[in-house]
Protein backbone atom coordinates (compact mmCIF):
# COMPACT_ATOMS: atom_id res chain seq x y z
CA UNK A 1 0.00 0.00 0.00
CA UNK A 2 2.86 2.60 1.09
CA UNK A 3 4.26 1.69 -2.89
CA UNK A 4 1.94 3.73 -3.91
CA UNK A 5 2.39 6.85 -1.42
CA UNK A 6 5.44 6.38 1.13
CA UNK A 7 3.97 8.93 3.29
CA UNK A 8 1.14 7.76 4.07
CA UNK A 9 0.56 6.37 7.55
CA UNK A 10 -2.73 3.94 7.90
CA UNK A 11 -4.11 3.34 11.26
CA UNK A 12 -7.13 1.73 9.97
CA UNK A 13 -8.06 -0.10 6.83
CA UNK A 14 -11.26 2.23 6.68
CA UNK A 15 -8.69 5.02 5.86
CA UNK A 16 -8.10 3.73 2.18
CA UNK A 17 -9.38 1.21 -0.34
CA UNK A 18 -7.17 -1.30 -1.34
CA UNK A 19 -6.11 -1.98 -5.00
CA UNK A 20 -5.00 -5.48 -6.65
CA UNK A 21 -1.28 -5.76 -6.14
CA UNK A 22 -1.14 -4.06 -2.72
CA UNK A 23 1.29 -5.36 -0.18
CA UNK A 24 -0.22 -5.42 3.08
CA UNK A 25 1.84 -6.40 6.37
CA UNK A 26 -1.00 -8.36 9.03
CA UNK A 27 -0.16 -9.53 12.35
CA UNK A 28 -2.76 -12.44 12.99
CA UNK A 29 -2.84 -15.62 14.81
CA UNK A 30 -0.18 -19.07 13.69
CA UNK A 31 -2.93 -20.75 12.10
CA UNK A 32 -4.00 -17.67 10.12
CA UNK A 33 -1.70 -19.24 6.99
CA UNK A 34 -3.02 -22.58 6.98
CA UNK A 35 -6.53 -21.19 7.19
CA UNK A 36 -6.08 -19.05 4.41
CA UNK A 37 -4.03 -21.18 2.25
CA UNK A 38 -6.05 -21.51 -0.58
CA UNK A 39 -8.24 -18.16 0.37
CA UNK A 40 -8.05 -16.07 -3.27
CA UNK A 41 -8.30 -12.78 -1.57
CA UNK A 42 -4.61 -13.54 -0.06
CA UNK A 43 -1.27 -14.17 -1.51
CA UNK A 44 1.32 -14.75 1.24
CA UNK A 45 4.84 -13.79 -0.06
CA UNK A 46 6.37 -13.96 3.16
CA UNK A 47 6.12 -14.60 6.50
CA UNK A 48 7.87 -12.41 9.63
CA UNK A 49 9.87 -14.72 11.62
CA UNK A 50 9.32 -14.31 15.41
CA UNK A 51 6.50 -12.25 14.30
CA UNK A 52 3.26 -12.83 17.04
CA UNK A 53 0.32 -10.87 17.48
CA UNK A 54 0.18 -8.07 20.25
CA UNK A 55 -1.80 -9.84 23.67
CA UNK A 56 -2.80 -6.95 25.18
CA UNK A 57 -6.83 -7.20 24.34
CA UNK A 58 -8.62 -9.54 26.46
CA UNK A 59 -8.98 -9.33 30.37
CA UNK A 60 -6.64 -12.27 30.87
CA UNK A 61 -3.80 -10.44 28.82
CA UNK A 62 -4.64 -7.19 30.92
CA UNK A 63 -3.98 -9.46 34.33
CA UNK A 64 -0.53 -10.88 32.69
CA UNK A 65 0.59 -7.24 32.10
CA UNK A 66 -0.14 -6.75 35.70
CA UNK A 67 1.35 -9.75 37.10
CA UNK A 68 4.54 -9.36 35.33
CA UNK A 69 5.22 -5.69 36.45
CA UNK A 70 3.99 -7.44 39.95
CA UNK A 71 6.59 -9.90 39.93
CA UNK A 72 9.35 -6.99 38.52
CA UNK A 73 8.38 -5.10 41.54
CA UNK A 74 9.12 -7.96 43.99
CA UNK A 75 12.41 -8.71 42.60
CA UNK A 76 13.43 -5.09 43.17
CA UNK A 77 12.48 -5.07 46.45
CA UNK A 78 13.41 -8.67 47.85
CA UNK A 79 16.95 -7.98 46.58
CA UNK A 80 17.02 -4.07 47.67
CA UNK A 81 15.79 -5.65 50.89
CA UNK A 82 18.50 -8.48 51.10
CA UNK A 83 16.36 -11.19 51.36
CA UNK A 84 17.35 -13.28 48.44
CA UNK A 85 19.99 -12.75 45.83
CA UNK A 86 19.01 -11.27 42.75
CA UNK A 87 19.77 -14.35 40.45
CA UNK A 88 17.44 -16.30 42.49
CA UNK A 89 15.20 -13.90 42.27
CA UNK A 90 15.31 -13.17 38.70
CA UNK A 91 14.66 -17.10 38.16
CA UNK A 92 11.60 -16.86 40.70
CA UNK A 93 10.59 -14.42 38.18
CA UNK A 94 10.76 -15.90 35.13
CA UNK A 95 9.56 -19.39 35.98
CA UNK A 96 6.73 -17.44 37.31
CA UNK A 97 5.94 -15.83 34.32
CA UNK A 98 6.46 -19.03 32.04
CA UNK A 99 3.80 -20.39 34.37
CA UNK A 100 0.90 -18.20 33.30
CA UNK A 101 1.92 -18.21 30.02
CA UNK A 102 2.84 -14.70 29.53
CA UNK A 103 5.81 -15.87 27.70
CA UNK A 104 7.18 -19.07 26.67
CA UNK A 105 9.90 -21.07 26.68
CA UNK A 106 10.99 -20.59 22.49
CA UNK A 107 10.56 -16.51 23.44
CA UNK A 108 12.65 -17.02 26.56
CA UNK A 109 15.37 -18.89 24.58
CA UNK A 110 15.50 -16.40 22.06
CA UNK A 111 16.00 -13.50 24.56
CA UNK A 112 19.22 -15.40 25.91
CA UNK A 113 21.78 -13.78 24.02
CA UNK A 114 24.81 -16.12 23.54
CA UNK A 115 27.39 -13.33 22.56
CA UNK A 116 27.18 -12.06 25.89
CA UNK A 117 27.53 -14.96 28.09
CA UNK A 118 30.59 -15.84 26.14
CA UNK A 119 32.07 -12.41 26.34
CA UNK A 120 31.32 -11.86 29.99
CA UNK A 121 32.61 -15.68 30.58
CA UNK A 122 35.68 -14.85 28.55
CA UNK A 123 35.96 -11.60 30.49
CA UNK A 124 36.33 -13.09 33.83
CA UNK A 125 39.20 -15.15 32.83
CA UNK A 126 40.82 -12.28 31.21
CA UNK A 127 40.39 -10.08 34.69
CA UNK A 128 42.19 -13.54 36.24
CA UNK A 129 44.59 -13.27 34.23
CA UNK A 130 45.62 -9.45 34.87
CA UNK A 131 45.18 -10.26 38.25
CA UNK A 132 47.30 -12.89 38.95
CA UNK A 133 49.96 -11.91 35.85
CA UNK A 134 50.48 -9.02 38.02
CA UNK A 135 49.48 -6.39 35.22
CA UNK A 136 45.83 -5.31 37.59
CA UNK A 137 48.77 -4.26 40.01
CA UNK A 138 50.85 -2.51 37.38
CA UNK A 139 48.03 -0.82 35.93
CA UNK A 140 46.86 0.58 39.78
CA UNK A 141 50.27 1.67 40.59
CA UNK A 142 50.66 3.55 37.38
CA UNK A 143 47.13 5.59 37.55
CA UNK A 144 47.84 6.39 41.68
CA UNK A 145 51.20 7.67 40.79
CA UNK A 146 49.83 9.44 37.58
CA UNK A 147 47.53 11.22 39.40
CA UNK A 148 47.57 10.36 42.62
CA UNK A 149 49.34 13.74 43.65
CA UNK A 150 46.05 16.20 43.13
CA UNK A 151 44.44 13.73 45.52
CA UNK A 152 41.73 10.60 45.62
CA UNK A 153 39.74 13.27 43.54
CA UNK A 154 42.13 12.76 40.71
CA UNK A 155 42.98 9.18 40.92
CA UNK A 156 39.22 8.74 40.56
CA UNK A 157 39.23 10.52 37.05
CA UNK A 158 42.22 8.34 36.27
CA UNK A 159 39.84 5.30 37.25
CA UNK A 160 36.81 6.85 34.87
CA UNK A 161 39.34 7.86 31.79
CA UNK A 162 40.81 4.26 31.90
CA UNK A 163 36.87 2.40 32.68
CA UNK A 164 35.73 5.00 29.68
CA UNK A 165 38.61 4.00 27.21
CA UNK A 166 38.36 0.37 27.20
CA UNK A 167 34.59 -0.01 27.10
CA UNK A 168 34.87 1.92 24.15
CA UNK A 169 36.81 -0.67 22.25
CA UNK A 170 35.16 -3.52 23.84
CA UNK A 171 31.62 -4.51 25.54
CA UNK A 172 31.02 -2.70 28.80
CA UNK A 173 30.08 -5.97 30.88
CA UNK A 174 33.86 -7.14 29.98
CA UNK A 175 35.29 -3.91 30.85
CA UNK A 176 33.70 -3.84 34.21
CA UNK A 177 35.19 -7.56 34.96
CA UNK A 178 38.41 -6.25 33.46
CA UNK A 179 38.34 -2.95 35.38
CA UNK A 180 37.25 -4.49 38.87
CA UNK A 181 40.70 -6.44 39.55
CA UNK A 182 42.62 -2.39 38.81
CA UNK A 183 39.85 -0.68 40.85
CA UNK A 184 40.38 -3.05 43.75
CA UNK A 185 43.95 -3.07 43.70
CA UNK A 186 43.44 0.72 43.44
CA UNK A 187 41.23 1.11 46.38
CA UNK A 188 43.99 -0.94 48.49
CA UNK A 189 46.59 1.09 47.55
CA UNK A 190 44.47 4.26 49.05
CA UNK A 191 43.41 2.26 52.01
CA UNK A 192 39.68 3.11 50.54
CA UNK A 193 36.92 0.90 50.43
CA UNK A 194 35.77 -0.82 46.82
CA UNK A 195 32.15 0.52 47.09
CA UNK A 196 32.93 4.37 45.37
CA UNK A 197 35.17 2.45 42.73
CA UNK A 198 32.46 0.08 41.51
CA UNK A 199 29.67 3.14 41.05
CA UNK A 200 32.60 4.99 39.19
CA UNK A 201 33.27 2.40 37.02
CA UNK A 202 29.63 0.75 35.95
CA UNK A 203 28.78 4.61 35.34
CA UNK A 204 32.07 4.87 32.85
CA UNK A 205 31.70 1.33 31.56
CA UNK A 206 28.17 2.64 30.44
CA UNK A 207 28.81 5.55 28.96
CA UNK A 208 30.19 4.54 25.55
CA UNK A 209 29.50 8.05 23.64
CA UNK A 210 33.03 8.25 21.54
CA UNK A 211 32.93 5.74 19.30
CA UNK A 212 30.77 3.47 17.57
CA UNK A 213 31.65 -0.03 18.41
CA UNK A 214 31.32 1.19 22.41
CA UNK A 215 27.90 -0.33 22.41
CA UNK A 216 25.31 -1.99 20.24
CA UNK A 217 22.55 0.43 19.70
CA UNK A 218 25.91 2.59 18.27
CA UNK A 219 25.96 0.36 15.78
CA UNK A 220 22.37 0.29 15.00
CA UNK A 221 22.17 3.88 14.21
CA UNK A 222 25.19 4.31 11.97
CA UNK A 223 24.00 2.99 9.47
CA UNK A 224 20.81 4.24 9.14
CA UNK A 225 21.29 7.65 10.34
CA UNK A 226 24.42 8.08 8.19
CA UNK A 227 26.42 8.44 10.94
CA UNK A 228 30.32 8.19 10.84
CA UNK A 229 33.13 7.31 12.93
CA UNK A 230 33.90 11.02 13.61
CA UNK A 231 30.50 12.15 14.17
CA UNK A 232 30.06 9.94 17.79
CA UNK A 233 33.61 11.19 18.57
CA UNK A 234 32.25 14.81 17.70
CA UNK A 235 29.13 14.48 19.90
CA UNK A 236 29.87 12.03 22.10
CA UNK A 237 33.54 13.15 23.88
CA UNK A 238 31.69 16.98 25.09
CA UNK A 239 29.07 14.30 26.64
CA UNK A 240 31.71 11.75 27.93
CA UNK A 241 32.83 15.08 29.69
CA UNK A 242 29.83 15.93 31.05
CA UNK A 243 29.44 12.27 32.71
CA UNK A 244 32.46 12.04 34.02
CA UNK A 245 32.46 15.60 35.73
CA UNK A 246 29.23 14.65 37.59
CA UNK A 247 30.06 11.18 38.12
CA UNK A 248 33.27 11.77 39.73
CA UNK A 249 31.59 14.68 41.83
CA UNK A 250 28.93 12.82 42.85
CA UNK A 251 31.12 9.95 43.57
CA UNK A 252 33.66 11.81 45.99
CA UNK A 253 31.36 13.94 47.81
CA UNK A 254 28.34 11.35 48.03
CA UNK A 255 30.27 8.02 48.36
CA UNK A 256 34.21 8.36 49.64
Amino acid sequence: VRTRDPNLAITSFKQIDLHIGDGVVLEASENFAKLHKRDPNFAIIQPLQHSTPPRNKTTTDKVRIFLCLFSLVLVVIFVASDLVQLSVAAILAVVFILCMQALTFEEAGRAISGNVIITIAAAFGIGNAFQQSGVADFLATSIVSSFGKGGNFFVMIGIYLATAFLSSVISNNATVVIMMHIGLRTALKLGLELKPFVYLMIFAASASYCTPIGYQTNLMVMAPGGYTFGDFFKFGFPLQLIVLIVTVVLVYFVLL
